[in-house]
């Protein structure tokens, strides 16, 4: 250690001895103290270091490209500033997108702080060239980058799956499944049995997707024997819709006993009184939910397994094959496991046609999912004829529908649940409800309704949508806490809805 270091730390008067820096130099100091004489020759001695070192030779980075966006007027980067709010983040997306098809950009100024931000992904369409080049200036924003490029190496994503976290695990069996199936299973091979049943199943969920080979459906056949039955469920559901598996053929003779067809094409079923034993080890969950019974719950499995082309027939539009679902005396059953089936198959055909031809009650707990399958037309219309129906919808269920769109929320279905809140929601009405005690979770599904319409509705359509909401303010003064309580959430929803508001006219003339 440098003597002048250990004095000036053990101080002076613990080391009497005069330290030593640069002969030199220490002849030349004068000092009343040994305090004053160790600064002054560590200061000597720090310029005498520094005397005739060359300068650090850098490459300065090559210039930004030219921006080919139009710097913003001075409006919008008052909005821009108001769009960083949270308050914001659901109408963020869309008022950005607008300005991107201006030609507008972000202000140089706030580039700093919007590449910091978690969501700079959303405000790319508004960066302009300058954004990624200081993207690359600097670390942090450049690592980000750099960090999802690690998991495009085989061997990095081999050690992720051997050392890291669970979440890390599966991401990285994720995309070692969609770049090599084969040794994403030679992974699981190794490691699934030293898994607890939930990571098992959660493991399987990410690869069985990608599985399609011979050797694929031999291990999966293996995992049969699971000791988890929810794993053994999973397996048998994937090992089900691959025809050269063992379990595929177990199931169509299971299917040819129980389900007969005589002479006049009367859909017999033949259940058995227990469970087999066999029927468990495949998969088959004996315990049925309340309020099911237990041969109920068996037939809803077999038939959840089968592709409806199996056993009824190939056209979805065929009237007999409706006739067989709900006019049995096991129709429940039956179109509960069509449901299951059609989900599990990715089946658009029947999906559609289940939206058809049941009735809701038939459909109440696959509405969701089925729904989720249909092409977007066909999604629109289901959601324009829920809206169609007289009397009050199911608020909670449009916002179900709505998160289940394959496409942004169109025009027309956004008028059109505009238009029937707008006959709904009168003065009168409101102060009714509130009279009444509206259930609570009615009045939650009603606000997140109305939170998706902001950023979706036509601009046509927004002043409604201020309208709607003010209204709603009648509840800040119930005497209801819960009613009160929402106030500053409906106070949240105006604040969006006359700031897209005040973006139509001011901003989008």
């Amino acid at each position: 250690m440098n003597p002048l270091i250990q004095t000036a730390l053990t101080g002076t008067a613990n080391n009497p001895a005069t330290p030593s820096g640069v002969d030199a130099i220490d002849s030349l100091v004068r000092a009343a103290s040994a305090e004053q004489r160790l600064l002054l020759q560590a200061g000597a001695l720090h310029a005498y270091q520094r005397a005739g070192r060359m300068p650090v030779q850098i490459t300065l980075p090559p210039q930004a490209t030219t921006e080919t966006r139009n710097h913003s007027p001075a409006p919008l980067q008052q909005v821009f500033s108001r769009l960083c709010e949270s308050v914001f983040d659901a109408l963020r997306p869309w008022a950005l997108q607008r300005i991107a098809e201006r030609g507008w950009r972000l202000p140089h100024s706030m580039l700093p702080a919007i590449l910091a931000r978690k969501d700079s992904a959303v405000w790319s369409c508004v960066m302009g060239e300058r954004a990624e080049w200081l993207r690359q200036q600097h670390p942090d924003w450049r690592d980000q980058s750099e960090s999802e490029q690690q998991w495009q190496d085989a061997d990095a994503r081999l050690r992720i799956w051997q050392e890291e976290s669970f979440a890390l695990r599966c991401k990285a069996l994720r995309i070692q499944a969609e770049a090599n199936p084969a040794a994403a299973r030679q992974w699981l091979e190794a490691d699934l049995s030293r898994e607890k049943a939930e990571q098992r199943l959660s493991l399987l969920d990410i690869w069985l997707p990608f599985a399609s080979g011979a050797g694929d459906v031999v291990w999966v056949e293996s995992l049969l024997s699971d000791r988890s039955q929810p794993v053994r469920q999973r397996i048998a559901g994937w090992l089900a819709q691959q025809p050269a598996s063992n379990l595929a053929q177990r199931i169509q003779q299971r299917a040819g006993t129980v389900l007969q067809f005589d002479d006049s094409g009367a859909l017999q079923i033949t259940l058995p009184d227990d469970l087999p034993r066999d029927w468990e080890k495949d998969g088959w969950n004996p315990v049925p939910p309340a309020g099911t019974g237990k041969k109920a719950w068996w037939l809803r499995q077999l038939i959840a397994l089968m592709h409806p082309q199996q056993w009824l027939s190939a056209d979805p539009a065929d009237d007999a094959s409706w006739q067989i679902l709900t006019g049995h005396s096991w129709s429940e059953s039956l179109t509960a496991g069509l449901c299951d089936a059609v989900l599990r198959y990715r089946d658009v055909a029947w999906a559609s046609a289940i939206f058809t031809r049941l009735p809701a009650s038939y459909i109440q707990q696959n509405c969701i999912t089925l729904f989720a399958l249909l092409p977007a037309e066909r999604q629109t219309t289901v959601l324009l004829q829920l809206l169609a129906q007289t009397g009050q919808p199911d608020f909670g269920a449009v916002v179900r529908y709505l998160s289940a769109l394959q496409t942004p929320v169109t025009q027309d279905v956004a008028q059109a649940i505009t238009a029937k809140l707008d006959s709904l929601l009168t003065p009168a009405l409101l102060q009714e409800l509130q009279n009444q005690q509206l259930r609570a979770q009615d009045m939650h599904e009603l606000l997140n309704l109305l939170e998706q319409l902001i950023p979706a509705c036509a601009d046509q359509t927004i002043p409604a949508i201020v309208q709607l909401i003010q209204r709603l303010n009648i509840f800040s003064e119930s005497e209801n806490w819960y009613y009160r309580s929402l106030t500053e959430r409906i106070v949240r929803l105006l604040m969006q809805a006359e700031f897209k508001q005040y973006l139509m006219k001011e901003i989008f003339l």
